[in-house]
């Protein structure tokens, strides 16, 4: 539930809001940067069929597009907390014109 708390107020202020779920095994967690843009890739490299922003941009996996247009081109935030924000702070590598801004917490140094 905690972790949908955010994706709700965000869907509830008008944004299209999505969360997603990864492997987030402690030992992942600490084998270096390589599994961070390994996940990262996974999820946001939209233009690889089956990432979920190209399933969200350019599909249409979730059934959203009977519903709620979604246009990427108008931007895409992400956000993460601890390990998620340092996955979701390497999207723009990999969807650099659609990721236009970021909210991280716990990111460490």
């Amino acid at each position: 539930e905690r972790d949908s708390t955010y994706m709700i107020e965000m869907a509830q202020r008008g944004y299209i809001a999505v969360t997603v779920d990864y492997d987030d095994a402690a030992i992942k967690y600490t084998d270096g940067c390589d599994s961070f843009h390994e996940k990262s890739k996974k999820i946001f490299d939209a233009s690889v069929t089956g990432s979920v922003l190209h399933q969200l941009c350019y599909e249409n996996s979730f059934g959203h597009r009977d519903h709620i247009p979604v246009d990427c081109q108008l931007g895409v935030v992400v956000s993460g907390w601890s390990q998620g924000s340092h996955v979701a702070s390497l999207a723009g590598n990999y969807a650099p014109s659609l990721i236009t801004a970021g909210l991280f917490w716990g990111n460490g140094n």
